[in-house]
């Protein structure tokens, strides 16, 4: 009898927890309710991209493969933010982005796997501020499921990495932890405005 490889099924979930969290929210925002904030996903979109090759290269295996598919998911919601994105840009938001923008050049410079994780960790972080702000003043701007899908996502990717270590494991839990503060956000705040 063949064992499963767990991590191939943890990916699995992984990668179907994030498809399924990207419908509503894609639904959402071609009916005008979800308003993404382009400037968290054009960073994201970025920091991804480079947190993925990042536990790659650190052998990540099946944890880096759902990650590839996380990946594709926030450039399709970049795009579509272009277009279907909030309109609620403050100077707040232009720093994060600037800030995170002289990170990653400041990524490039550096050229070392460790601070190429860490720094984009750290953008991915920044990049976060526009739509925590934004979903702070307008809770429903936030399809609440597709943040919990993604944060069920991004648990069952750190169960599937095939190895543990700062390269592979700290942009995942980062992630998680801001992934919740939004959720949270947005389902406290929809339940104080449908109460009042």
């Amino acid at each position: 009898m063949i064992s499963p490889d767990f991590n191939i099924v943890y990916a699995f979930f992984s990668m179907a927890c994030i498809i399924a969290g990207a419908v509503p929210y894609v639904r959402d925002m071609l009916k005008g309710k979800t308003k993404p904030h382009t400037y968290s996903w054009f960073v994201w979109f970025l920091t991804t991209g480079i947190a993925t090759i990042g536990s790659w290269y650190g052998g990540g295996g099946w944890g880096a493969v759902s990650m590839i598919v996380f990946s594709g998911i926030i450039g399709l919601n970049f795009v579509l933010s272009l277009r279907f994105g909030t309109r609620d840009i403050t100077r707040t938001d232009t720093v994060a982005l600037i800030v995170a923008l002289f990170a990653i050049v400041l990524w490039i410079v550096l050229d070392d796997p460790l601070w190429s994780v860490l720094l984009a960790t750290a953008i991915d972080i920044i990049g976060y501020i526009p739509t925590i702000r934004k979903t702070w003043f307008d809770p429903s701007s936030e399809t609440p499921s597709a943040w919990l899908l993604s944060i069920i996502g991004d648990m069952f990717a750190l169960l599937a990495l095939s190895a543990y270590n700062v390269l592979t494991v700290t942009y995942l839990v980062a992630i998680i932890i801001v992934n919740i503060i939004v959720f949270l956000i947005a389902i406290m705040g929809k339940k104080t405005v449908s109460a009042t």
